[in-house]
């Protein structure tokens, strides 16, 4: 069982053409952040891309129209193309009409299905797509409904019945990561999610982004990775080695322009680019597939 797949998140792609100046600029900005992050994914060659969610700016926060929200996720779709591998996509909380907070757009764009929740297999591996916009619009945090709750149960029960590793894919994490990052941006029915993986030792990790940055933590023996923003400071994606029993992490970081690293905020205080970067065990780590904890590999930036 040897393969790499990249995980990307909160891409953010808007398209307008009336707005403050602000606005205006990060809206000609946002594609070319999108265009960085596929020709460097597309130098390590994944098996394939899951993004996270949040591929455009709908939902409540970037005061976008209903028309520019249906553009941005049209012209998201359109960059899709230039993806070499099949690319997996989870609603994010700005992939809803601003206006309607329908997720019928991101369902026929990227998922052709009106099922938003799903799994595949890949190396004997499940891979768990949830829907945590759970919501009838973006109300910032996340939730994870009855009748998703009872098709993952029995998704992990499968899967441990297979003797499978399951990993979880989500916009909204989980929970708080330690020190109460997130707090009330995560699930709102955080206890009752993570009680049904409480009863499966095989879901090893749960990935997610929204709260961009890059968190890795530790509940249970389930290792959560959090990941950052493609379009604001440290603007990172994953790239992830599976490699017979074992899961390996490297993080990587767009190289831009100047004016790029300008509209990210690459000139934020040091406490909060420290922060958003994470420290070095949240950029370098592997977990092991079959049972105990994380495996942290500290390596220092040159």
């Amino acid at each position: 069982m040897a393969f790499d797949f990249a995980l990307v998140t909160d891409t953010h792609i808007i398209m307008r053409e009336d707005g403050s100046h602000e606005q205006l600029i990060r809206a000609k900005s946002s594609r070319r952040f999108y265009l960085q992050m596929i020709a460097q994914i597309a130098q390590h060659s994944p098996a394939f891309i899951m993004h996270c969610g949040d591929i455009a700016c709908g939902g409540h926060g970037f005061e976008a129209s209903s028309a520019e929200f249906a553009d941005s996720m049209a012209e998201a779709k359109r960059l899709e193309a230039r993806f070499f591998p099949p690319c997996y996509y989870v609603a994010g909380n700005h992939d809803v009409d601003p206006q309607t907070g329908s997720k019928s757009l991101f369902c026929e764009l990227f998922l052709e299905t009106a099922e938003t929740y799903r799994s595949f297999f890949r190396g004997q591996i499940r891979f768990v797509l949830l829907d945590t916009q759970d919501l009838p619009e973006d109300k910032t945090y996340g939730f994870v409904g009855d009748a998703q709750l009872g098709w993952l149960d029995r998704e992990l029960y499968e899967a441990k019945r297979d003797g499978a590793p399951a990993f979880l894919f989500s916009h909204h994490p989980l929970m708080p990561a330690p020190g109460g990052i997130g707090e009330g941006y995560v699930l709102s029915n955080s206890e009752v999610v993570l009680k049904v993986l409480d009863r499966y030792p095989n879901v090893r990790a749960a990935f997610s982004g929204h709260l961009h940055t890059n968190r890795v933590w530790e509940r249970d023996g389930v290792t959560h990775v959090c990941t950052s923003a493609i379009d604001s400071y440290p603007c990172s994606w994953r790239l992830f080695r599976v490699r017979s029993r074992t899961l390996r992490a490297e993080t990587h970081h767009l190289l831009l322009a100047e004016d790029l690293r300008t509209i990210a905020g690459m000139n934020l205080d040091h406490r909060l680019r420290k922060l958003q970067r994470g420290e070095n065990s949240d950029l370098q780590f592997s977990i092991n597939l079959t049972a105990g904890s994380t495996k942290k590999l500290f390596r220092r930036d040159n």
